[in-house]
Parts: C-alpha cells; structure tokens; sequence
C-alpha cells in the first residue's frame, strides 16, 4: 500500500479503475484529479488504476509510478476499448452523455460518474452518480464521488496524500533559520490573472520588516514566464535569498509547498498543490472562483472588486500573509514536514 490506510469505505469490488478524466488539458485540472486517483489506487492492495484522456498528457502523468497505466484516447472508439464488463469505469467527464450511455450500453459495472444534469435518465444509466457543482473545490467534488459523507478529516488527509507521497522523491530543500515564501507568479490563462512579479517581491520585503527576520523568497516559474524570469534574475542580484524554480515537477513543487512556511500564488495550475497541502496558502485571484479554491483555516483568497487584480493592493496581501504566519505561530503550527514525516 502506498501509507496507512484511512477508514474510507471501498468503492467499487473490481480491482481495475477505468477512469475516464476530463478533456481540459489545463494544469490545474489535472492536479485536482490526483487526490481522486491516488485514493482509489491506495484502497485495496490490489487495485489496478488506468487513466483515459484525450489531450496530450503524457508528459504529465508520467510522473506518477502509482498509476498503473496511461492511456491518450484519439476518439470514441478508444474509449470504447476500455468500457469492458468486468472492470469498474468513472467517467469524471459532467457533460459526456454519451460515454455514461457506452457504460451502460456495454454493461460495465459498476459504473460511477460526475454529471450535469439532474436528469433521471442519466441516474438510472449508472450505479453512483454525483451532480457537478461549480460552488464547490474541483478536488473536493471528485472526492465526493467516492463517498459523499467524508468528514473534513477525511477530505483533508485526501487532499494532502498524494503530495506527500510525491514530495519524498525531491531533493529540494530550504533555510529554516529563514522564513520561507514559496511564490507562484504565473497563470498560463493569460495576463489578466498575473499580479506581477515586482508585487510577490514588495510583500516578502515588507514581511521580512514587519517581522524581522530574513524570508526567503522561493519562485516559480513555467514555460511561458519569460519576462517573469527576466525580472527575477535582475532582482536576485540584490537579494541571494531569491531562489528562481523553472519547469519543476509535481515532486518538488509538493516540496516546497510543505518545506515553505506560506504559498502565496495567482490563480494557476501549481497553486492547487499546495491549497491541497493546507501549509498556508494565500491566492490573488481575478475574481471569486470558488471551484478553484479550498476555503481551510489556513487560506485566504483575495480578489479586486473591479475584476482587475492590478487593483489588490501589496498592503492588503501583506496583511493577510502576516495574519497567516502568525496564526500558525499561535497554534504551535510546525511546518507540514515534521507533522508528516
């Protein structure tokens, strides 16, 4: 088994997962799947996990060794192939009608899907279903498909498991006679969501004033954060304690997600790694997106009230920043590591 097993009920007898993920290729929808796939695969010894998606994903799910097998599907005929009789197939596609009426026309079962519609039609077509909810974190609802009646221990120990797990095999390490700010400042949807790398800088500056002591500013950056790097490699000439990540895996982003004292990051892909983590995460986002942030006691989600997230402030993230640091200093709240070590 890949750790301890929680007392989650077994979904499904058959030891083969079809799981037939979302088209979206986005980052951050295929990061708010892993908690899903990692609890099926870590409920039974046995459990086989195969993953069905349509996009080029590959160079995502590579990473993972606890999947079992990885399948790029280039039409309904490849989905086909893997709707069998015996084996137990998840569609966690809402608006795929079509697939849940192939597991019902192929006699899968069981057969369990995320849905859109309210329809008795598509509820009589499987054995478990939940609704789509937009109100609801995108990790948190395909969890909800497992067992609907989850306690918040058990959703948050969910959530935390497979970036533990893919935390270990870093290398990554920090200064822990700093405080550590892992920041995220990119968003591959578009400038709109980028608050700007100067900001991130400002708001640790002013946090290493308020509390008096030196922070360590931990960035990361993708592909597509060219000018973001030019910024942050003219900034580290003045600061040393700049640490200026590129293009790292899912590995060492869960790393610093708990190595960092706080994640303060845009609305990106990566941020959902460390929201699942529950280490302290603040996110400025464009707007209230509530399927795309996990409420916890430790996160706070900042938006403008124009939309324009150029108009949240680096006092108000401060603020709020600081307002976390010391929550987890009041509560005697150790960095994650040593919780889980």
């Amino acid at each position: 088994m890949l750790q301890n097993k929680m007392s989650l009920k077994i979904f499904g007898s058959l030891s083969m997962k079809n799981i037939f993920l979302r088209n979206r290729c986005n980052f951050g929808a295929q990061i708010t799947c892993l908690p899903f796939l990692f609890t099926l695969k870590n409920q039974k010894k046995y459990n086989e996990i195969r993953i069905v998606y349509k996009e080029d994903l590959d160079f995502f799910y590579k990473q993972f060794s606890w999947i079992d097998h990885k399948v790029k599907s280039t039409s309904i005929l490849t989905d086909l192939q893997y709707i069998r009789k015996n084996e137990h197939c998840i569609s966690l596609r809402p608006n795929s009608f079509g697939l849940r009426f192939s597991f019902f026309l192929k006699r899968a079962y069981p057969k369990d899907a995320i849905v859109k519609t309210k329809s008795a039609k598509t509820s009589n077509l499987l054995n478990n279903h939940v609704n789509f909810c937009d109100e609801k974190y995108r990790a948190v609802h395909y969890l909800e498909l497992y067992d609907k009646f989850l306690s918040k221990d058990e959703i948050s120990k969910s959530l935390k498991a497979p970036f533990l797990y893919e935390s270990r095999r870093s290398q990554l390490n920090v200064n822990k006679n700093h405080i550590n700010i892992f920041v995220m400042v990119g968003g591959g949807a578009g400038d709109f969501k980028k608050w700007g790398v100067n900001n991130f800088i400002r708001v640790c500056i002013n946090l290493e004033k308020l509390l008096d002591v030196k922070i360590g500013i931990h960035a990361l950056i993708g592909p597509d954060e060219k000018e973001e790097k030019k910024i942050l490699l003219k900034a580290k000439k003045s600061n040393h304690r700049i640490q200026i990540y590129e293009n790292i895996n899912i590995s060492d982003i869960s790393k610093l997600s708990i190595l960092c004292d706080l994640t303060i990051a845009n609305d990106c892909g990566p941020s959902h790694v460390a929201q699942c983590v529950q280490n302290g995460f603040l996110g400025i986002f464009d707007k209230v997106k509530k399927e795309w942030f996990y409420k916890n006691s430790l996160s706070v989600c900042i938006t403008p009230p124009n939309g324009n997230i150029s108009e949240v402030t680096t006092l108000s993230v401060t603020k709020s920043a600081l307002a976390i640091i010391k929550l987890k200093r009041e509560n005697d709240i150790e960095n994650i590591t040593y919780k889980f070590s």
